[in-house]
């Protein structure tokens, strides 16, 4: 089977638009302060998560912005971070500036063209929450309408769509 990345691209990619990619050693540096922190707490007490899914999805915490990073990655290279800040604000969520938007779990659609299904959730903690569960072929349009691309088309060559 094709790689379904070789073939399709995000809408920022279509047109033609610069973007920025976030720094991976200052990634790393986050994964390595989630032990221990008030992001750690609230993944493994408030969201139910374990060790092996946080590892898996390389979970970190900012502590300059208090929050939960989530990196995403296109083809298994870091194109952007969000941010689930901890503390109540006007938002509850941002993303690195300039960078490009795209699925979170990409690889989820390979799973999906193996099984014949896909689940999309809202979010990413919700695309988590059902990884973790046992739905591999999970995905995630990272920043709703901003997200839309080409890589929708993939969703064709899989007999059923969930909606979650």
């Amino acid at each position: 089977m094709t790689d379904f990345r070789t073939k399709i691209q995000s809408l920022q990619q279509t047109l033609n638009v610069a973007f920025t990619r976030p720094d991976v050693n200052r990634l790393e540096k986050m994964i390595t302060n989630l032990r221990g922190s008030p992001a750690w707490d609230y993944l493994t007490k408030v969201r139910g998560l374990n060790e092996e899914t946080i590892n898996h999805f390389r979970l970190g915490y900012d502590e300059k912005k208090n929050a939960v990073a989530i990196p995403h990655f296109k083809g298994g290279e870091l194109i952007n971070i969000k941010y689930r800040f901890l503390e109540p604000k006007d938002i509850r969520y941002t993303s690195e500036a300039n960078a490009e938007q795209w699925l979170f779990n990409d690889s989820g659609i390979e799973i999906a063209l193996s099984k014949g299904a896909i689940a999309i959730a809202e979010g990413e903690m919700d695309c988590i929450s059902l990884w973790q569960a046992g739905f591999k072929n999970v995905i995630s349009p990272g920043s709703g309408a901003n997200s839309y691309g080409p890589w929708i088309e993939q969703l064709d060559k899989v007999k059923q769509v969930w909606i979650a």
